[in-house]
């Protein structure tokens, strides 16, 4: 169902192009920030993956009602993401080492 909607200058419909520049009211840009830290973690990192997968870009385009979606521009942040995580290290965890104890001599 596509809602006209008056936002002050006449009833606009939303259409990529009234999306896109801002015409209809009622419309918000989504983002993913994406934490190089956390995406060491399998669990995130496979969420991301799918999330940047051409799965999810045809889900996007073709199964739902996303109006605006910029196909070409989800691809050039999706292939920069991917590359910039690709050469993100793996962090490494330096164990503490563990206090030492006061050595007590007795006195004679």
């Amino acid at each position: 169902m596509v809602v006209q909607v008056n936002g002050g200058k006449g009833c606009v419909a939303p259409t990529d192009k009234t999306l896109l520049d801002g015409s209809y009211p009622l419309s918000q840009q989504v983002y993913l920030f994406l934490n190089p830290v956390a995406f060491s973690r399998p669990e995130v990192k496979a969420f991301v993956w799918y999330l940047l997968s051409d799965d999810a870009l045809a889900v996007l385009s073709s199964k739902s009602n996303l109006a605006g979606l910029d196909r070409q521009g989800f691809i050039t942040a999706r292939d920069t993401a991917l590359t910039r995580f690709s050469q993100t290290p793996t962090p490494t965890i330096t164990p503490t080492p563990l206090p030492t104890s006061p050595v007590v001599t007795p006195k004679p």
